[in-house]
């Protein structure tokens, strides 16, 4: 099989039922090491590159197809870097939230000693 091209690759394995082109370009990348595979229907790879490049949507797998031949013979690498574009992102989120949470809490809390302070009677 290590002497076939991708193309042939995922014609040939997308003829066993339930495996689709996405299962055959994971494969093609994890287990079998090939450095020029951009899985354009992989939602990772799309949001990634929205990410990356600014835009609002998504690319169609076809733009998405077009776009990524400039990163030949290494589009498996662009991969991984929008898979991570999308990682970086959401971690980001997470954090700005925990920050929020955090003031929000801090706010909460100096609320609470203010009104307490106020409760007690100075003599």
């Amino acid at each position: 099989m290590r002497e076939l091209t991708d193309a042939e690759i995922v014609e040939r394995l997308t003829t066993v039922r339930g495996v689709g082109t996405w299962t055959v370009e994971m494969l093609l990348m994890f287990r079998m090491g090939r450095p020029d595979v951009l899985p354009v229907l992989d939602f990772g790879v799309r949001a990634g590159f929205a990410r990356a490049y600014g835009r609002k949507e998504m690319p169609k797998p076809k733009d998405l197809a077009a776009f990524g031949e400039r990163w030949r013979p290494y589009r498996s690498v662009a991969s991984w870097y929008l898979w991570r574009a999308v990682d970086l992102h959401n971690a980001s989120k997470k954090k700005a939230g925990a920050s929020a949470k955090k003031i929000v809490a801090g706010e909460k809390a100096a609320a609470l000693k203010k009104s307490r302070m106020k409760k007690v009677k100075r003599p």
